[in-house]
């Protein structure tokens, strides 16, 4: 929620920065870091987007599905009756 709210206030920046007055080759120089920080924020995002995405589909899970509904009583006798 905190990168949101940063580029939320980014946007407000971005809107207010041609009217504060700033001579040009200094707006010009703001509107390029701000670019830059708003490209930073956003390759962060997609970076965190990537890794929640991987850790949701673990192969655990799937792995887990067919011994989930199987006692563990029942488990161990059938290892029992295999030796």
């Amino acid at each position: 929620m905190k990168k949101e709210r940063t580029l939320l206030f980014v946007g407000v920046w971005v809107a207010l920065l041609p009217h504060l007055g700033f001579p040009d080759f200094f707006r010009k120089i703001l509107f390029l870091i701000t670019g830059l920080f708003i490209i930073f924020v956003s390759y962060v995002m997609y970076k965190r987007k990537i890794k929640e995405r991987i850790l949701q589909d673990t192969p655990n899970d799937i792995m887990h599905s067919f011994t989930e509904s199987l006692p563990e009583q029942d488990i161990v006798d059938n290892t029992k009756n295999i030796e």
